[in-house]
């Protein structure tokens, strides 16, 4: 059985009230841009967000500015921020001693690429075991600490003796767009940054927050077009449609019924860990699911004090479950393009 022994987060210092950024983002047009100076507030206003972290400490000069600054750029941003985020994050999780112990890391991040990457930059700094095994989750998106939980335990089934850390940092403010299209109006008024890390492994005398359950994925081809995360030579560019929420309501309660249906879990006796990509996904799951506000109040916190942080955002909530005293089964999922759905379920302990 894998073990999830602890999760620690980190976020950047420079800290935004969502109302600023708005302010920031409608003084970048003119009189005449009626129709998206509303649609900014509208987004902003009923985004469920107060608060959001960002590795810049000059939003406005960074991605407001009239020259957006090109790719290469933003990724030698990403090379120095992204180390530190990431440290800050395990150094949060586990000891020095324990470090020593690890056997495998896996890197997580959709906002920066480079090689030699994320995960040799971290033995590096922590003076990691130059024999570690390395693996590396990039550009999945959202879901892609679902991908790395399920590689960790995989690795932990089949290595009796593995110790694994997972680091996963995502700078998604790096890749802010000055441009009025709707798609990257709300990415600028829902993304920001963070980073987590995972300690995991098969050792139950270790105490633990969450013991590993199962895993589970659903592609829906029909959503291909309405979530994508392209390159370009500004940076990264997303594709929203509103249509998303529409289709993760559409499909959520398939796939909790094929959970259910594979686990023999009890559907009242769950507790519910969504990733929070915004807050029409969240009260789609509610509406479908038939599940209160308060259910889902971890993912609403989250949502609201940090935005989404694309991968790393459902480790925060996690990590914010794991302090409760209620104990028992979690179902927890998580949306990216594809459209991808992917879900798991834990045992909170």
């Amino acid at each position: 059985m894998t073990y999830i022994h602890q999760i620690a987060t980190a976020v950047p210092n420079n800290k935004y009230n969502q109302k600023d950024i708005l302010e920031f983002m409608q003084s970048t047009l003119s009189e005449e841009d009626h129709r998206e100076k509303k649609l900014m507030s509208l987004v902003a206003n009923n985004s469920g967000i107060n608060t959001r972290h960002s590795v810049i400490n000059n939003l406005y000069h960074y991605f407001l500015k009239d020259e957006a600054p090109d790719i290469e750029n933003r990724m030698m941003l990403f090379d120095q921020e992204a180390l530190k985020l990431g440290v800050e994050a395990v150094r949060n999780c586990i000891s020095d001693s324990t470090l020593q112990s690890i056997t495998h890391i896996v890197t997580v991040s959709c906002t920066g690429l480079s090689a030699p990457g994320l995960e040799i930059a971290l033995m590096k700094e922590l003076d990691l075991p130059s024999n570690l095994t390395r693996t590396t989750v990039n550009f999945m998106g959202c879901y892609a600490a679902f991908h790395a939980l399920r590689i960790g335990d995989q690795i932990c089934k089949s290595n009796p003796n593995a110790k694994v850390l997972i680091v996963d940092v995502e700078l998604c403010s790096i890749h802010f767009q000055n441009e009025k299209d709707d798609d990257n109006i709300l990415a600028n008024t829902l993304f920001a940054d963070g980073a987590a890390a995972v300690y995991m492994s098969n050792d139950d005398t270790i105490e633990s927050q969450y013991e590993v359950g199962s895993f589970f994925s659903k592609l829906l081809l029909s959503g291909e077009q309405d979530m994508a995360w392209k390159l370009s030579k500004t940076g990264f560019q997303m594709r929203l449609s509103n249509y998303i929420p529409k289709l993760i309501e559409s499909e959520i309660a398939n796939m909790l019924s094929d959970v259910v249906y594979q686990t023999g879990l009890e559907v009242d006796t769950l507790q519910w860990a969504f990733h929070p990509g915004g807050v029409r996904i969240l009260k789609a799951i509610g509406n479908v699911l038939e599940l209160p506000k308060e259910a889902m109040q971890a993912s609403y916190d989250i949502l609201a004090e940090h935005g989404n942080m694309s991968s790393a955002t459902i480790l925060f909530v996690l990590k914010l479950m794991a302090k409760s005293n209620k104990k028992g089964p979690v179902f927890s999922a998580g949306f990216g393009p594809g459209l991808t759905m992917e879900a798991m379920t834990l045992n909170k302990l």
